[in-house]
């Protein structure tokens, strides 16, 4: 009787590693993508070149999938909790 009322825990968490692995692949994709520019400008008091690293933007399907990820680990453990009481 309760292996019927634990998959369902387990249906999450594999939902939730499928976002892991997701969440993974994106970040690997960002990184090789050269996700920063570099800008070069003058300062105009002392006309010295200043070199800036800015960061084009982060991806929000790597947040999603994140949160995703968070939200199906911690149904998984209400259902675990449910399971046993």
């Amino acid at each position: 009787m309760l292996a019927g009322k634990v998959s369902s825990a387990e249906a999450k968490i594999q939902q939730a590693e499928k976002h892991i692995n997701e969440v993974k692949d994106q970040l690997l994709a960002f990184g090789n993508a050269n996700p920063y520019k570099f800008i070069a400008e003058r300062d105009p008091r002392t006309r010295e070149l200043i070199y800036r690293m800015v960061e084009v933007g982060t991806p929000p399907d790597i947040a999603l999938a994140a949160g995703d990820a968070f939200h199906n680990l911690r149904s998984a453990l209400d259902h675990v909790i449910c399971a046993f009481s």
